[in-house]
């Protein structure tokens, strides 16, 4: 898979020309080839160091593994990470990062002799690695990889060079992968950002709106903050009616009190006081009660917190929509949440379900109708409509 090597988003080092991957033997070679030499980076009058990341997504699935790749909003859950140091003056390190127990945390397994017989190697331009398939699980080569690629000198900067650049790349069919975006009509509800009843504002507590729609087999959830830090003690929860009935799941109220829906699933994100990060949960409240640790479903980036919840995660809903809100709360105890704030104030959101683009009333059918509501949301939500979801919903405009 070739890579640019000039424009805005290329910096001169690193640089990445090209990768190639496959499958030999019983192992999978990665060769990346740069833009300049890798071998000897001393000769560089700035000492220039690599760090490397290849991640790669064994399965296609946003719900296994132990970290997702950084877009917005997350697509790709990453089973194993090869990370590389080739550093003038810290040396050469290279490990293997894989979650063998499923708890979120990744074991880290050096490469190399005397621990194993995973192999890198430095030629002049290229970086050539050897990973046996037994380190990979039931991996035939099948997966999707995408590479970062950052100075060892210049980590603060945030320059790092992708590849590819956005999405990932599928090793079986050598094609590019999209990341998430709306295949539906976004709904965007604002919310004051002064309603808060906890901690003002200082809490992860104040909403200011969110952004909700359907993406490729996923909701897509964009939530806005008055102020966010990762390391603030608030929770944040999205309730999910998948079946739209409130005699199924777990029978909530909104902070108003005016409206009920029987949550079956939610998805809730929180700074964890006593392990140090944040533990993102998504739980079946019935039958029976279930709760996955899930990492991989959140980006944050300021006062936004990005959110995708793959359906299949939670047991691809039948219906053609599903109703939610949203609720900010407080840690009252250890085990307990005070609600802050929550979107809509009355009433709930739906989104769809299906793949049926389009049918923007949810009957089944696209329509004029949907067309009709389409115009609507138009006129309400012109910075938010793009002649790309017009194209999504009901084809190509002349």
């Amino acid at each position: 898979m070739p890579d640019s090597i000039t424009g805005s988003d290329e910096p001169d080092f690193p640089n990445v020309k090209s990768v190639q991957a496959q499958v030999v033997g019983d192992q999978l070679e990665i060769i990346l080839t740069y833009n300049h030499l890798v071998e000897n980076l001393g000769a560089y009058p700035e000492n220039n160091g690599l760090f490397v990341w290849i991640d790669i997504d064994r399965d296609h699935s946003l719900c296994t593994g132990f970290k997702n790749t950084e877009e917005r909003p997350p697509a790709f859950g990453i089973d194993y990470e090869l990370r590389l140091q080739i550093d003038p003056l810290a040396g050469t390190v290279c490990e293997l990062l894989r979650d063998e127990d499923g708890d979120g945390d990744p074991e880290i397994i050096p490469m190399g002799l005397p621990f194993n017989d995973i192999f890198m190697r430095l030629s002049e331009d290229k970086i050539i690695c050897r990973i046996p398939l037994g380190y990979l699980g039931s991996f035939d080569g099948s997966g999707s990889l995408a590479i970062s690629n950052l100075n060892t000198r210049d980590i603060l900067t945030g320059i790092i060079d992708r590849v590819p650049d956005s999405g990932a790349w599928d090793m079986k069919t050598d094609t590019a992968l999209p990341g998430q975006i709306c295949q539906s009509l976004a709904v965007y509800l604002d919310d004051p950002g002064d309603d808060s009843i906890g901690a003002f504002g200082f809490d992860n507590d104040e909403l200011i709106g969110v952004n909700a729609c359907l993406g490729q087999g996923a909701f897509l959830f964009v939530i806005d903050y008055k102020s966010y830090l990762l390391s603030n003690d608030g929770a944040t929860t999205i309730f999910l009616d998948t079946d739209r009935n409130t005699a199924t799941g777990q029978l909530l109220n909104n902070l108003r009190q005016d409206t009920q829906i029987g949550a079956d699933w939610a998805f809730q994100t929180y700074w964890d006081t006593n392990l140090l990060k944040q533990i993102t949960e998504v739980i079946r409240f019935e039958p029976p009660e279930v709760n996955m640790k899930n990492q991989l479903t959140t980006i944050t980036l300021a006062n936004q917190l990005y959110v995708t919840i793959p359906l299949d995660c939670i047991g691809n809903p039948s219906g053609t929509s599903a109703d939610m809100f949203l609720e900010t709360a407080s840690w009252g105890s250890e085990t307990i949440l005070l609600e802050n704030d929550n979107i809509p104030n009355q009433g709930v959101i739906t989104i769809p379900t299906t793949s049926l683009l389009g049918d923007l009333n949810r009957d089944g059918d696209v329509d004029g109708h949907d067309l009709v509501i389409f115009a609507q949301q138009l006129s309400n939500n012109s910075n938010d409509i793009s002649t790309e979801a017009f194209a999504n919903n009901f084809g190509m405009a002349e």
